[in-house]
């Protein structure tokens, strides 16, 4: 729980200071944290918002396993899309 809570004070750092003061991300499950980050959202609401099952979202964030062809195209392509909060 203490994790969530830190993801949703990251995005309002971020919003408050203007910018993101975080490294670049290099790797697409760094891409994916970012992305939950500066939105301040739970793995699951992510999930939703790019129509991917929460439970490879988190297997891909955390690098447990790496997205099939067709689902590492269609979550670039979401991640490209939605760079900017």
């Amino acid at each position: 729980m203490r994790l969530a809570a830190t993801i949703i004070e990251t995005g309002k750092v971020c919003r408050f200071l203007g910018y993101d003061p975080f490294p670049k991300p290099e790797t697409l499950s760094e891409r994916m944290l970012k992305f939950r980050k500066l939105r301040g959202l739970r793995v699951r609401d992510a999930a939703a918002l790019a129509k991917i099952d929460p439970s490879s979202w988190s297997a891909w964030e955390t690098e447990r396993r790496p997205p099939s062809g067709p689902s590492s195209s269609k979550l670039t392509r979401f991640l490209e899309k939605n760079a900017n909060p």
